[in-house]
């Protein structure tokens, strides 16, 4: 049997494509593929859109990349920007700039510095971010840790051990943020309608429920209803308006 002949694709300039199927592709100028664009590999360093789907096993993207169909990677790294007008779906998402989706995200570990925006739901077995979290519907992750930089905001959060906490400048920053006694970081707060998880820990939020095995309040945070079934621990500075226990 032949074995199939794919080229590379190397774009310098604004090139206009019908799509196709390719091992590598790079960008460095703009380029619009105006169907589906298959690949190996996708690296893009300046303006790409994809009017249809995109499948490709690993792609990074340094400059922008919009897309019109479904994404379905291996692994992406964005260090640019990256939008999916449908859903997204990849073992490994690695963020330090911005992703964003109209759909659905899908994946099994997200390891994220910067913006993440969904208006669907997010499902992974791992979510990390140190940034800020926008996700109209659901974020179901097995092992959530949320650092939250901007007003971070989803309406449901599930999952067995769920983290979300305050960021704080480091180093230089840090002594300079408590020498000039700002606390510009106290008003950044993590909006949530419902959390439910087994183990939850939050700082710096403002939830609606919060439902889980083993419950800790952190400071500055301001929640409706609480209901646990082992522990509830509870900082004093958090205003808690009904808490109840089931046996």
């Amino acid at each position: 049997m032949k074995e199939e002949n794919i080229e590379d694709l190397r774009i310098h300039g604004h090139m206009v494509l019908s799509g196709g199927k390719y091992k590598t592709v790079k960008i460095h100028g703009r380029a619009v593929f105006q169907s589906d664009l298959i690949s190996e590999v996708t690296k893009v360093h300046g303006e790409t859109k994809i009017e249809g789907n995109i499948k490709s096993k690993i792609a990074k993207i340094f400059g922008s990349i919009d897309i019109k169909g479904d994404s379905d990677f291996k692994t992406i790294k964005v260090y640019g920007f990256c939008h999916s007008s449908l859903n997204i779906n990849s073992d490994e998402i690695k963020v330090h700039g911005d992703l964003r989706s109209d759909g659905n995200v899908n994946c099994e570990i997200i390891d994220a510095y910067g913006k993440i925006k969904a208006k669907g739901n997010f499902n992974a077995d791992k979510f990390y971010c140190i940034g800020e979290v926008k996700i109209e519907k659901e974020l179901n992750a097995d092992v959530l840790t949320i650092y939250n930089k901007g007003n971070s905001k989803v309406n449901l959060i599930g999952g067995s051990i769920i983290n979300l906490k305050k960021f704080l400048p480091g180093g230089f920053h840090k002594i300079i943020h408590k020498l000039l006694l700002l606390d510009k970081w106290k008003r950044k707060l993590f909006y949530v309608d419902v959390i439910e998880g087994d183990e939850i820990y939050i700082e710096y939020t403002k939830a609606k429920v919060v439902r889980g095995k083993s419950i800790t309040i952190g400071e500055c945070c301001e929640v409706d209803y609480i209901e646990y079934y082992d522990v509830l621990n509870k900082n004093g500075k958090s205003i808690i308006k009904k808490e109840l226990k089931i046996k």
